[in-house]
């Protein structure tokens, strides 16, 4: 009897046990399924949430175009293009790679290259119906040579420009959205906007007011630096946008990227005028290398920046959301896009879907359109810089910007502020004449110094890649200098360290030139040492590496051993 009762006990349980399973897995489900969303497909407008009408909110309160001008909504998003959702992915693979190499990583960032010349070389894209792709697999293929060898530059090698703060840099000193704005400063600027003329839709909400008030407030001195300096580059700027097809309002975003700044150079490694990170620059045939940096060249990053945005408009169909990808990259925008639906940039803002620097960085620039427009209007009385205007000499050789400086009677800064792209400030090694920017007036005068000068003069600082087997001391005794020299022109922390590839520069003792202590010149000939190589030898006789193989027919393999015998002039 016990036994049927624990037997009918059991079964009670069991019963009551899978009574639970079903209740609770159903209820479960339920909840689940009440979680989901469902995002409108791509292409598929969602319904458009209203706008709020009061200066608090977040959402626009007044959208206000040139007169006679017809407000066009952004093109749908279509489904997102195999091709470009490939090179996106590898470009922001190549950015991480350079990010990582610049934080001393450089193992995880020579893996990732690898592995990102395998992806491209193996995609479905081929090369030959893609250039754009081959385009990304060289600039990647270059990039993992360049940092095998050592000779890839190192952000913290003592020569580029130390960190200038950019105004998003300045911002997170100060806490923008907790400034109390006053509603006639409201008024003021909607009365002032239905006046004046803009070519993209100009947007006024608490975020806008916020930014009003800070570049008026604590933000007043920076402020006034960027409308005087913005002078110098104003109208050039205006003849490349409008050549472009690209509002010319959007030229002060660059107030918000670097005061109009050539050698504004943020935290996050982004460099010149329009702040580029090196990756991008590339895209766009920006040069970034140990000698020059083209970042900063405000003629030629100005022409990337226009197409830049003008590509990133024709992608995304909206200028805010290009602005937006311009700050954060074109992926993180897409990838909203791609999982949320269609919205627009205040959209992604409220949902916080973007970065914070993001999130300022829209109402940051129409903030400075909405001041540069009218300054005076704001409390700004300042006199405009002028324009920057220079002619420009064919040089054929390296010189050094301090020699010619003192040649054509200048200040060695108004030879850097014209030529901000030249790092080390000297002409880099020439395989074509480098086009030098110089003041107007000067090019007959300087084409007649630079012929007087001797190869010997030319520079008063050398050059030096450190080879395999190289310490400072052997670099000092063969260039007749000293250790501290080296390592103070070079900002070495420890000289007992030196990485094979790294570029040096030599100064030079009492302005001779440097050459081999044991380097002997009989009848034009050279005998070559353990450790040469033809750019060592070239430079120690004041001729070109290519002219030293060509008169030594090395045209082809270019190898050299010791023993062997070349001729020199």
């Amino acid at each position: 009897m016990q036994s049927d009762r624990q037997f009918a006990h059991m079964k009670k349980k069991i019963l009551y046990l899978a009574l639970l399973m079903i209740f609770f897995g159903g209820g479960c489900a339920s909840r689940r399924q009440s979680k989901t969303v469902v995002s409108a497909p791509l292409g598929q407008p969602k319904e458009p949430e209203r706008a709020q009408a009061s200066l608090g909110g977040e959402s626009p309160v007044l959208l206000v175009t040139s007169p006679g001008q017809k407000q066009e909504r952004p093109a749908p998003v279509n489904a997102v293009d195999p091709l470009q959702f490939f090179l996106s992915a590898s470009l922001q693979s190549l950015d991480e790679a350079d990010q990582l190499f610049e934080s001393g990583d450089r193992e995880s960032s020579k893996q990732m290259l690898s592995d990102l010349t395998i992806r491209l070389r193996g995609s479905e894209f081929d090369f030959a119906s893609h250039p754009e792709v081959e385009k990304v697999y060289h600039t990647t293929s270059d990039r993992l040579h360049t940092l095998k060898v050592g000779e890839l530059v190192e952000s913290t090698d003592g020569f580029l420009s130390e960190v200038v703060p950019t105004l998003l840099d300045e911002l997170t000193k100060h806490n923008i959205f907790s400034l109390e704005v006053e509603s006639s400063l409201g008024e003021k600027v909607i009365g002032k906007l239905k006046a004046d003329r803009f070519d993209i839709p100009m947007v006024v909400n608490r975020r806008v007011l916020q930014f009003l008030d800070y570049y008026q407030g604590p933000g007043r001195k920076i402020t006034e630096i960027g409308l005087k300096r913005s002078g110098r580059y104003m109208k050039y700027c205006k003849e490349v946008f409008s050549k472009e097809g690209v509002p010319l309002d959007l030229i002060f975003l660059a107030h918000v990227e670097s005061l109009f700044n050539p050698k504004a150079y943020s935290r996050a490694h982004a460099a010149g005028v329009w702040q580029f990170i090196a990756g991008t620059a590339r895209m766009y045939d920006l040069k970034v290398d140990w000698w020059i940096d083209e970042r900063r060249n405000v003629e030629l990053a100005t022409v990337a920046a226009a197409r830049h945005l003008r590509d990133l408009h024709g992608r995304f169909g909206d200028w805010f959301l290009a602005l937006a990808a311009y700050n954060a990259g074109p992926g993180r925008v897409a990838r909203n896009l791609r999982r949320y639906g269609e919205m627009d940039y205040w959209t992604m803002v409220r949902r916080r879907l973007l970065p914070r620097d993001t999130r300022n960085y829209v109402p940051a620039i129409l903030a400075a359109i909405i001041i540069y427009k009218n300054p005076e209007e704001y409390g700004f009385y300042v006199t405009q810089d002028e324009p920057l205007v220079s002619e420009s000499v064919s040089v054929e050789h390296q010189y050094d910007l301090r020699v010619l400086a003192e040649e054509l009677g200048l200040e060695e800064r108004v030879l850097k502020e014209l030529n901000p792209e030249l790092r080390r400030g000297i002409i880099p090694p020439l395989t074509r004449p480098y086009p030098l920017k110089i003041p107007v007036g000067l090019v007959d005068q300087a084409m007649e110094r630079m012929a007087a000068i001797p190869a010997s003069k030319r520079l008063r600082l050398d050059h030096h890649r450190v080879a395999r087997g190289d310490t400072l001391w052997d670099i000092a005794r063969l260039y007749d200098t000293s250790v501290q020299a080296i390592a103070v022109t070079n900002r070495l922390s420890n000289p007992n360290r030196l990485r094979l590839g790294q570029e040096l520069l030599i100064p030079k003792r009492d302005g001779r030139s440097a050459t081999r202590r044991s380097v002997a010149i009989p009848s034009g000939s050279y005998t070559v040492s353990r450790g040469d190589s033809l750019y060592k030898i070239a430079r120690s006789f004041g001729i070109s590496v290519d002219r030293l193989a060509q008169i030594n027919n090395l045209e082809k393999a270019r190898k050299i051993y010791p023993g062997q015998k070349l001729r020199v002039h």
